[in-house]
Formats: C-alpha cells, sequence, structure tokens
C-alpha cells in the first residue's frame, strides 16, 4: 500500500490548450477554465507502439482510465481504445506512455531517465521502486506540491490528485526516453520486419529488416521460440527464457526443464509443463498465476485479455487471470479452439466448426457435414481445409466459397487480404482478391513450411530460408544453409526521426 497525498482535486475530462500552457508554466489553475476550441482540445494520436509520443497525448491517454474509473489490479488487465494494459501503478503509465506492454517499476526504468525535479513537465513521472505516477502539473508557485495521475491501492480508480511535498521528496523524477514536445509535425513512424530461424541445432538467429545483420540469440537447444512485438521467448533445455529485443539479455521465465508450451500476447506470458498446467502472468517480475491447478490442458491459446484451453475434451474460457472459467462447449469432444478479435470458436471429432461473435450468445454450425482438418480465423473471416478443399467465408453468416478444390490442399493461411494454401507437392498459391487469379510462388520447390506476415511472405525451401515481398517480387535468400529447421517473420511499428 502507498501513503495518501494530502488532499485531493477534481478530475478535469478535458485537457485544452489552456491547461497545457498553464501547466508548462508551473502554476495551478485556481477555478474552472472554459473549454478552448475543439479541434486544438484534444490532439490527434499520432503515436505507436514503443515510440515517440507528445506531452499532451500521454495527457490524453491517461485521462481515459480517470474517465472510465478503472480499479486498481496487478492481476488484472484494462482494455479500451489504446490498448490492453495492467491496472496498477506501472501498467497505467505503460498505458500512458503507448509502450509495448505492461511493465513493472523494475522494468520501466530501461525507457526512462532521470531529470531535474526542477524540469518536470506534463508527462513525465514520479518513480521510485514499487510505485510510479505521471507528472501534470505543480500545484503550488514554490513546486513542492505535484498534481499526478496514478493507480495507487487496491480499492481505489484510476485518480488524479496532489501529492504532498514530504511525500514527494521520496520519490525521482523521470522521462520517458521518447516524449517529445507538442508541435506542429506528427511524429513518423515505420514498419519493421523481424526475421528469425533455428537450424537442427536449436540456435536462433534474427535481425530487423531484410538487409540487417543477424543476431546469434542462443547457443542451441532452442525446441520452440515466438516473437511478439519486441519480444522473443524460448523454449531452451525444457526451460521458459525470455529477452526484451535482439541485444537484451535472456530472462528465466520458467526452470526446472519442464515447459512444453510457451505463448507471448501482448504484455501476457504464459506456458503450460508436462501435466498440462497453465501458468501466465501479465508482470514479467510479479507471481506466476497457475489457472488450472489439475492440469490436463490439451490445448490452450491467448488472445487478449481472453485465454481459451481444452481441458478434459471441453472447451473453457477466461477473461483475465482471476477471472473464473467459463464453460463454452462440453462433451469431452472438443478437439481444437480459436478466439481472435472477440469471436470464438472450436471443432469437434467430426470436424465440425462451431463460432460465435457474443461470449453469452449462440453457436453458429459452419460445417454440418463435418470433416474440417483445419481452420483458421482472420478478422471476420473464416478458412477452413475440408476434405482436402479450401473453403472460404466472409463471416459466420456467409456461404462458404471454394478456393481450391481437387482434395489435394495440406495447408492453409489467412492474413488480412491475402489468402493462401499449399498442396502435397509444397507449392504454395496466394492471392490478394477472393476473385482474382492465383499465383504460383513456388513452382519447382517444395515448401515444408511457410508465413504469411503483411505483405512478406517466407517460406523454407529445401532448407533454406525464402522471403518476398509481394505476390510478383522474386524470392530473396535470407540464408542458404540448407539446415533451417523453422522461420519466422513479424511486422511491428516503431518510431523514426
Amino acid at each position: 500500500m502507498h501513503p495518501s497525498p494530502s488532499r485531493s482535486h477534481r478530475r478535469r475530462s478535458v485537457l485544452t490548450a489552456f491547461t497545457l500552457a498553464v501547466a508548462l508554466g508551473g502554476l495551478a489553475v485556481a477555478g474552472p477554465v472554459m473549454a478552448a476550441d475543439p479541434a486544438i482540445a484534444a490532439p490527434a494520436a499520432n503515436s505507436v507502439v514503443d515510440g515517440q509520443i507528445s506531452r499532451s497525448e500521454v495527457l490524453v491517454r491517461s485521462q481515459s482510465w480517470i474517465d472510465q474509473r478503472v480499479p486498481y489490479s496487478q492481476s488484472v488487465s484494462w482494455t479500451n481504445q489504446y490498448g490492453t494494459y495492467r491496472q496498477d501503478c506501472s501498467g497505467y503509465v505503460s498505458m500512458a506512455w503507448h509502450l509495448g506492454f505492461s511493465r513493472s517499476t523494475a522494468t520501466l526504468p530501461a525507457v526512462m531517465h532521470s531529470i531535474a525535479k526542477a524540469d518536470l513537465r506534463p508527462g513525465d513521472a514520479l518513480w521510485r521502486q514499487g510505485h510510479i505516477a505521471l507528472f501534470v502539473r505543480w500545484n503550488d508557485a514554490a513546486r513542492t506540491s505535484p498534481v499526478v495521475r496514478e493507480e495507487y491501492d487496491y480499492g481505489h480508480n484510476a485518480v488524479e490528485r496532489a501529492w504532498s511535498a514530504s511525500y514527494t521528496n521520496t520519490f525521482s523524477p523521470v522521462r520517458y526516453n521518447k516524449i517529445v514536445e507538442d508541435g506542429p509535425t506528427p511524429p513518423n513512424s515505420m514498419k519493421v520486419t523481424r526475421y528469425g530461424f533455428s537450424n537442427t541445432a536449436g540456435v536462433i538467429l534474427a535481425k530487423d529488416e531484410r538487409d540487417g545483420s543477424w543476431q546469434t540469440l542462443n547457443g542451441g537447444g532452442a525446441s520452440h521460440w515466438v516473437f511478439d512485438g519486441d519480444r522473443i521467448g524460448a523454449i531452451i533445455g525444457g526451460d521458459f527464457l525470455l529477452k526484451d529485443g535482439l541485444f537484451g539479455g535472456w530472462r528465466v521465465m520458467a526452470g526446472g526443464g519442464d515447459v512444453k508450451k510457451i505463448a507471448l500476447s501482448g504484455g501476457r506470458v504464459a506456458f503450460s509443463n508436462g501435466a498440462g498446467i497453465i501458468h501466465a502472468k501479465d508482470q514479467l517480475d510479479g507471481q506466476w498465476h497457475v489457472l488450472n491447478p489439475d492440469g490436463r490442458a490439451g490445448q490452450w491459446i491467448l488472445d487478449h485479455d481472453r485465454i481459451g484451453a481444452i481441458l478434459d475434451g471441453n472447451f473453457l474460457m477466461k477473461e483475465g487471470l482471476d477471472d473464473p472459467w467459463l464453460a463454452m462447449a462440453g462433451g469431452g469432444d472438443v478437439k481444437m479452439i480459436g478466439l481472435h478479435n472477440g469471436r470464438i470458436a472450436f471443432s469437434n471429432g467430426a470436424g465440425i466448426i462451431y463460432a460465435k461473435d457474443d461470449r453469452d450468445g449462440g453457436w453458429h454450425t459452419m460445417n454440418p457435414g463435418g470433416h474440417a482438418a483445419q481452420w483458421t480465423l482472420e478478422g471476420n473471416r473464416i478458412g477452413a481445409l475440408v476434405n482436402g478443399d479450401f473453403l472460404f467465408k466472409d463471416n459466420i453468416h456467409a456461404p462458404w466459397l471454394t478456393m481450391a478444390g481437387g482434395g489435394d490442399v495440406r495447408q492453409i493461411q489467412l492474413n488480412g487480404n491475402r489468402i493462401a494454401f499449399s498442396n502435397s507437392a509444397g507449392i504454395i498459391y496466394a492471392k490478394d482478391d477472393t476473385n482474382g487469379a492465383w499465383h504460383t510462388l513456388n513452382s519447382g520447390n517444395r515448401a515444408t513450411e511457410w508465413q504469411l506476415e503483411g505483405t512478406n511472405i517466407g517460406a523454407l525451401v529445401n532448407g533454406n530460408f525464402l522471403v518476398k515481398n509481394g505476390l510478383d517480387a522474386p524470392w530473396i535468400t535470407m540464408t542458404g544453409s540448407g539446415d533451417v529447421q523453422h522461420i519466422q517473420n513479424h511486422d511491428r511499428m516503431i518510431q523514426i526521426g
């Protein structure tokens, strides 16, 4: 628990240009302030994840949790128009600064630096190990009592209030490394594609951008690995390791040599062991939540704040680490489950797919005849491999369209508007228009693995990692060692300039 400051102040639901100017000048407003021109009262959201962000946008983002009365929690995350973040002090600041995940007070120093107390400006923060709050303005002309926004303890909602001078002196003033002053020119952003592969020795190599230099991430022994944002997770020697960025050090998430599956989704980290027990947490330095102490999870997935699992053949779902499991489908015959941006789906032993977009709504039977060997969700679209044919529908209620017949389809993928499949010969076909013609991507070579990511197509052909940026672009050899076992492309937005 954190001591309460001396007095609280009324929150302001709209940040005006005038109040920002007063805050920059360092004096509190004595009374109500009339709203300024709406065109400048709420600045545009120009930031991207982990990129530059203006001070006014930080304050607009932070005000959203105050308006929505978000309660404090170290185990639950809140989702609004600004993303999904843990509901504690560091999760709140992570949201306001538009970080890629909910950092803790122990890991926030990696993205901030110390400043002089006299240099505090709106959007900066007051930090100490265990707590952090956003600085808004000074409450007195002597600049001893700050007005802050914070999530500070159980039983309280996100709030704007004043701190006493004595309490303030126990904190260090800090600044987000990528905060920028407000101005007419919005920050620039760009998409960066991370490429990665591993070889037969379990060595993972990765780089950002096609022409970058490969970085060797480990000495070998990786049986599984994933990208999510700037994070990299891996099972190495049966342990779950995690690193932030290509050059960060590995952190042991779970040791003991019994990790069988890992998953990263936004700020959430999860794994399961040989007994099928799922562990998850939203704070890297926090305690693991044991989601199913009895184990026996046959499959499980993360999607934003939701967790889906097959337990004893039944489909269960929870919407937060501390929430109870909800029974989605019983009967003991569930074989595959899917969660995607609110959509919930599963299939049974007969290959019948069921889906719905409302947790409490009724299931829609997608293919009463069954025989779906594979299926995938992407946006509002559903793709299925049924009796060796590739079927596709634009939404739950739309009719199935045959994308590829002949009974020889082996793998299907949907990514954005792109549709692709491969056959038993390992030939990949793709198109960007459901009514367009198929492009044959590798007529002479057998692809044993391939992936769509944005405009990129990655393929593992004859043990080599190949990439093309567009259906008609040539293949580019990322590595021609002949020893590649697994590949991955991952897009993310970063700030430049």
